[in-house]
C-alpha cells in the first residue's frame, strides 16, 4: 500500500507543494523575528505584540475561513479542495515578496502576518485531500508520510536561508537576511501553488 501511495502522481504533486510550504515556512519561523529587530529594529517585546499577536489572529481566521471554504466548495467538486489552497497561497505571494522589500515597518508587519497564513491555513484542506485520495485502510500511513517530508524539507528552509544570507552579507551587510528570506518564502510557496494547482488535475 505504501508503494501504491508514493507512485500515485497525484499524491507526490501533493507532498511537494506540502514540502514545498515546510522549507517557506520553517525558514520564515526561524529568521523572520531576526528579520525585524536586523533590519526594522523591532524589540522582542514589540515583536511579541505586533507580530505574534497578529500572526495569531490571522492565522486563525485565515484557518477557519480556508476550511469552510473547501468544505463548501468541495461538496460540488472534490478538486476545490486543493483549489483553495492554491488561490490562498497565490494571493497571498505579492505580500510574501512585500514583507521582506518594504521600507516602511507597518506595512512589512502586515505582509508578514499575511505570510504567516499560508503555513498555518493551508493543513486541513491538503490532509483532507489524501485522506479523499488514499484508501481507507491507507490513510494513517498517507498522513505519516506527509509529516515526515514536512519535517525532512522543511528544515532545508532555514539552512537555505541562512546560507544565502551569509552569502550575501558582504553586499547587502544587514539586509542579506531579507534579501535571503525574499529569495526562499515567495519561491517555495509558489512552487507549492503550482504542484497543488496540477494535483487537481
Amino acid at each position: 500500500m505504501v508503494i501504491f501511495l508514493i507512485k500515485n502522481p497525484w499524491f507526490q504533486l501533493i507532498v511537494l507543494g506540502w514540502a514545498c510550504i515546510g522549507i517557506g515556512g520553517y525558514a520564515l519561523t526561524a529568521f523572520g523575528i531576526a528579520f525585524l529587530m536586523r533590519v526594522h529594529g523591532l524589540s522582542l517585546a514589540e515583536i511579541g505584540v505586533q507580530y505574534g499577536i497578529g500572526v495569531g489572529v490571522a492565522g486563525v481566521i485565515g484557518l477557519l475561513v480556508t476550511a469552510q471554504l473547501a468544505d463548501r466548495l468541495s461538496a460540488r467538486d472534490p478538486r476545490w479542495t486543493l483549489w483553495i489552497v492554491a488561490l490562498m497561497i497565490a494571493l497571498i505571494l505579492p505580500f510574501a515578496a512585500g514583507g521582506f522589500v518594504l521600507g516602511n515597518r507597518t506595512a512589512v508587519l502586515v505582509c508578514m502576518t499575511l505570510t504567516n497564513i499560508v503555513a498555518i491555513a493551508y493543513g486541513a484542506p491538503v490532509v483532507a485531500a489524501i485522506q479523499r485520495l488514499a484508501p481507507i485502510d491507507a490513510r494513517a500511513t498517507a498522513s505519516a508520510i506527509f509529516l515526515f517530508c514536512v519535517s525532512l524539507f522543511g528544515g532545508l528552509g532555514p539552512l537555505i536561508a541562512g546560507m544565502l544570507s551569509d552569502a550575501m552579507r558582504p553586499q547587502y551587510g544587514a539586509l542579506a537576511l531579507g534579501r535571503a528570506l525574499l529569495i526562499v518564502v515567495p519561491v517555495a510557496y509558489g512552487f507549492a501553488a503550482l504542484f497543488y494547482a496540477l494535483a487537481t488535475r
